[in-house]
């Protein structure tokens, strides 16, 4: 009897299965990251809104690499309320695509990035 109770209870936990909170972030659409940072930094501390700002502009401006350093400087808080982390998250996603994309395009400064980033893990 104290079998089955060890059966069901396995069985039960691998049919629910993992939760949506646990499933992996999708990245964003570049066009929506601008807001998305604005929304993060919005009741943020001054560091937050700073580097939200600057990462913006360096979007805007088409440089992604400094975009990358930024977003991921935000990735690396703490104290972030996991929506404003899932959001990062999304955006870092993005934007490490785009310096990719340069990277293989030949922008130099992109690989460089790409190399950096790999080897400060």
């Amino acid at each position: 009897m104290r079998y089955y109770g060890v059966g069901a209870w396995c069985v039960l936990s691998l049919a629910t299965g993992c939760g949506e909170r646990n499933q992996a972030p999708t990245p964003m659409p570049l066009e929506q990251i601008p807001a998305a940072l604005q929304s993060v930094a919005q009741n943020a501390d001054a560091d937050v809104k700073a580097k939200a700002a600057a990462a913006i502009a360096a979007l805007k401006g088409t440089n992604v690499t400094q975009a990358l350093f930024l977003v991921q400087a935000l990735a690396n808080r703490t104290d972030l309320t996991s929506q404003q982390q899932e959001t990062i998250a999304r955006c870092l996603l993005t934007v490490v695509a785009q310096v990719q994309s340069s990277a293989t395009n030949g922008n130099e400064e992109a690989a460089a990035a790409i190399q950096y980033r790999r080897e400060s893990k």
